[in-house]
């Protein structure tokens, strides 16, 4: 599958920073689709999934309004949805990275991050390499 049929869905609430992730990622050839907190990202994957359409990764914020990333990555695995997860925040305690693994989250990355990090986070995941057991680092 070429790079540009990966279709990313991209969550979180602060809309300039959604806006940017989103110009990047377009840039950089791949879809996107966009949602402002986790109850908006699951009405954005329950129309893709009635519209055939997949989505190939979701990168969410934790801290949102009406409904959290927590809560969208449980929504997610309850629903037992074959997507792979990264969880962006500016938070980041033991504790709550031990919580992202144990409900699923395949990678974190720490805001503030740059473009490089970004790209090298795009290419682990599809590039094919075996990322399941990488889960959360």
């Amino acid at each position: 599958m070429s790079m540009d049929s990966k279709h990313i869905l991209l969550v979180d609430d602060e809309a300039d920073f959604r806006l940017a992730m989103a110009l990047l990622l377009e840039r950089l050839g791949y879809q996107v689709s966009e949602a402002n907190n986790g109850l908006h990202a699951l009405s954005v994957i329950n129309s893709c999934l009635r519209e055939n359409r997949h989505i190939d990764l979701i990168i969410t914020d934790i801290k949102m309004p009406m409904m959290t990333g927590l809560e969208l990555i449980d929504s997610l695995r309850k629903q037992q949805l074959p997507v792979d997860i990264v969880v962006i925040t500016g938070y980041g305690n033991r504790e709550s990275m031990s919580e992202l693994t144990n409900r699923g989250c395949n990678k974190i990355l720490h805001k503030p991050f740059d473009e490089e990090e970004l790209l090298l986070l795009l290419d682990h995941f599809f590039s094919g390499a075996d990322h399941v057991a990488d889960n959360c680092k």
